[in-house]
């Protein structure tokens, strides 16, 4: 295991400068302490219907969560004595476990954060009670920053050393993929390590595009808690090989099982990033936040492919039954004879430069509904827009000069550092670092073992990092689950170079 000075040092030396569009309204911030603040609610099947959710027995309004706002610990040691519930406490079933999700049967009941609630013209709403309507996670930005306050911009780090990765990926071989000999054991790497900066958004805003002013479009998919992530391939001599950057997948959501499938990478060479010294700049689209290398608008290439039929009518139909009842008829978003199996697709092009990009996403077979002569309002192709001048926001390493900032609205240095700061409602002070430490921080996605000695592994929660809402059928709109973003890089790599 590498060192948490090791980690550090690398941390600092990639930082990557955010430059964000000047709409954007919502910034990275630690998940530690926006899990300190939130209340954590239990949830069974069916998941979208707000009768199942809060403690049981569930028959009053209004619904109670499992642990209330402000009283979670985020780590063992910080419990007070009782008075915070610390989220790894195994006799209280708060949705911590060992196995990834999509590898074990789904779990009779989930969990679910709640920062500020959900949308409501009235106050009392804002909680679930016999009136209220928990369509969306809240919507007014403003929610958010009073909620925010003293937050600061944030990310946590992993680092793991060669050595780290020829032991992880001994027996990881995703969609035939052969990530030991593939990435961690390739000579062409020089002894590949890899540098992970998790990103937290108290928010992800996303329309659905062509129906922004039609029923749920505005907020089609939009949600609590989205977790994103910069990846960087790093060799022997410490030169970046490959970075890896998230955005949101538009694909057919009915292959999303108990997995997180909302996120996907884009891995490409180092060769193509514009950067500041050895900083690179990462443009990210407005409300999705997906990282890109250029500014402006990018056209999505869905990680998962197949036909999601709510596109083709504005989120009025987001299930196969309601179609063949006839409510709408939605067009062929594929050609029929489009079909495919679940494996790892790799999408390849040659930009001006010469250089290239690699997708990694998946797809299933998939069918078409419905015919062009009987359009329920399709709509345009999915596009993110990315950050571009004038610039919002730019959080950046500190005392770099680069065009960028002359055209911004304002500049943070990130400052991600350890620090203590009181807890609410106590006056112990709580530890706050940047270095991701499985083996006390329960709230990342578990990891199976390769072998029992192997120290990278450990528990992680499996639950939803903003509320459930109401009416969600494909998980559009509910909090998402923290994904495991090394083995989505890890392959990617791989992908690139099997070519």
């Amino acid at each position: 295991m590498p060192s948490d000075a090791d980690a550090r040092k690398f941390a600092a030396t990639f930082e990557p400068i955010l430059l964000f569009h000047q709409d954007e309204q919502f910034f990275p911030m630690d998940p530690k302490w926006y899990i300190e603040r939130c209340a954590l609610w239990r949830a069974v099947p069916k998941f979208d219907d707000k009768v199942n959710w809060g403690e049981p027995p569930r028959l009053l309004y209004p619904r109670l969560p499992q642990i209330p706002q402000n009283k979670i610990a985020a780590l063992a040691s910080e419990t007070a004595g009782g008075a915070f519930t610390w989220l790894g406490d195994a006799s209280m079933d708060l949705g911590v476990g060992t196995v990834p999700a999509g590898e074990a049967p789904p779990p009779p009941e989930e969990r679910f954060l709640d920062f500020v609630g959900w949308e409501s013209t009235m106050p009392p709403n804002k909680r679930v009670t016999a009136t209220s309507q928990n369509r969306h996670a809240a919507l007014d930005p403003g929610e958010y920053a009073d909620a925010s306050v003293d937050s600061r911009p944030w990310y946590y780090v992993e680092f793991l050393t060669n050595d780290d990765l020829q032991e992880f990926t001994k027996s990881r071989s995703p969609n035939g993929l052969d990530l030991f000999h593939l990435v961690a054991s390739n000579d062409r790497l020089n002894k590949p390590q890899v540098l992970l900066y998790h990103l937290f958004y108290p928010m992800h805003q996303e329309v659905l595009q062509g129906c922004e002013d039609a029923g749920e479009g505005r907020f089609f998919g939009t949600y609590g808690g989205e977790w994103a992530c910069i990846a960087v391939l790093i060799d022997s001599t410490n030169e970046g090989r490959f970075i890896g950057l998230t955005s949101r997948n538009v694909g057919d959501p009915n292959i999303v099982g108990e997995e997180e499938a909302r996120v996907g990478m884009t891995v490409s060479p180092w060769g193509m990033v514009q950067r500041v010294g050895i900083h690179p700049k990462i443009f990210v689209s407005r409300g999705t936040h997906g990282n890109y290398l250029t500014s402006g608008t990018h056209q999505i290439t869905a990680f998962t492919g197949g036909i999601d039929l709510s596109t083709g009518s504005c989120g009025a139909v987001e299930t196969l039954d309601d179609v063949i009842a006839g409510e709408v008829v939605i067009s062929p978003a594929v050609p029929p004879d489009e079909t495919s199996i679940w494996v790892a697709l790799l999408k390849f092009f040659l930009t001006p430069g010469g250089l290239s990009e690699y997708w990694i996403g998946a797809e299933m077979n998939s069918d078409t509904v419905g015919s062009p002569e009987q359009d329920a309002s399709p709509t345009q192709p999915a596009a993110d827009e990315a950050a571009g001048a004038p610039f919002g926001k730019i959080i950046s390493p500190e005392n770099l000069i680069f065009p960028e900032i002359l055209q911004a609205s304002s500049v943070v240095y990130w400052n991600v550092s350890p620090y203590q700061a009181p807890a609410p409602d106590l006056p112990d002070l709580r530890e706050y670092d940047f270095v991701v430490d499985r083996s006390k921080q329960v709230w990342w996605e578990p990891r199976r073992a390769t072998q029992d000695s192997n120290p990278l592994e450990g528990p992680g929660w499996l639950g939803r990092w903003g509320p459930r809402v109401t009416n969600d059928p494909h998980n559009r709109r509910a909090g998402m689950k923290c994904p495991d973003f090394l083995l989505m890089f890890l392959e990617g790599v791989a992908i690139a170079m099997n070519k």
